[in-house]
C-alpha cells in the first residue's frame, strides 16, 4: 500500500522530470498565493467581509479566484468561503495563543495540592478551527480530490440537462 512518497512539482521542474500534463493539471488544483491574485481579479469578485481582517480577507481572494476558475463561485457558496477564511483568522489567532501558553496548562494548582495538568483552551480551539477548515474545504472543493468529485458531479448535471434538451423536454 505503502510505497515512495510523491516528489513535489517543484522537484519535478527542477530535474526536468515533470509530466507537462501533469504538472500543469496540479498548478491548476493549488489555491494562489496572495501574490498571484491580480487587482483585476480581485475587481471580478465580490469584496470581502468587512469583518474579516488583513489575514482573512487575503484568504477571501485566494479561494475565491480558484472558485472561479472552476465555475465554482456563485451565490449560495460565499457563506461557506466566508466561514471558511473566519474559521482560518481564528485557527491563526489561536495558533498565536498557543505558542505563547504552551499545549499544557495546571489547573487547580495551590501551595498544599499539586494541580493537574490540561490541554489548554487555546490548543482546543486551534484544532477546533483545522477541523472546521478541512470539512469546509471539502464543500468549496479546495482540495484536489474534492475538485475532481465536484467536477464529476456538474459534468453529470450538464449531461443530463443536454439529454434532456434533446428529448424534448425542459428549456
Amino acid at each position: 500500500m505503502g510505497g515512495r512518497p510523491r516528489k513535489p512539482i517543484e522537484v519535478k521542474e527542477a530535474t526536468k522530470t515533470a509530466h507537462t500534463t501533469r504538472t500543469r493539471r496540479e498548478k491548476e488544483l493549488r489555491i494562489p498565493t496572495v501574490a498571484d491574485v491580480s487587482d483585476d481579479e480581485k475587481l471580478s469578485i465580490p469584496s470581502a467581509p468587512d469583518h474579516l481582517g488583513p489575514k482573512g480577507s487575503d484568504l477571501w481572494y485566494r479561494c475565491a479566484v480558484q472558485l472561479k476558475s472552476v465555475g465554482l463561485l456563485f451565490g449560495s457558496v460565499y457563506e461557506y468561503l466566508e466561514s471558511y477564511c473566519r474559521a482560518y483568522e481564528l485557527k491563526e489567532e489561536a495558533f498565536a495563543e498557543f505558542k505563547r501558553v504552551g499545549m499544557y496548562v495546571m489547573e487547580g494548582e495551590s501551595e498544599t495540592k499539586p494541580g493537574v495538568k490540561r490541554v489548554s483552551q487555546e490548543y482546543r480551539v486551534y484544532n477546533e478551527q483545522i477541523d472546521k477548515m478541512i470539512a469546509l474545504g471539502a464543500k468549496l472543493a479546495l482540495t484536489p480530490a474534492d475538485k475532481s468529485k465536484v467536477s464529476t458531479i456538474i459534468a453529470d448535471t450538464t449531461a443530463d440537462r443536454n439529454s434532456i434538451k434533446k428529448i424534448g423536454v425542459g428549456g
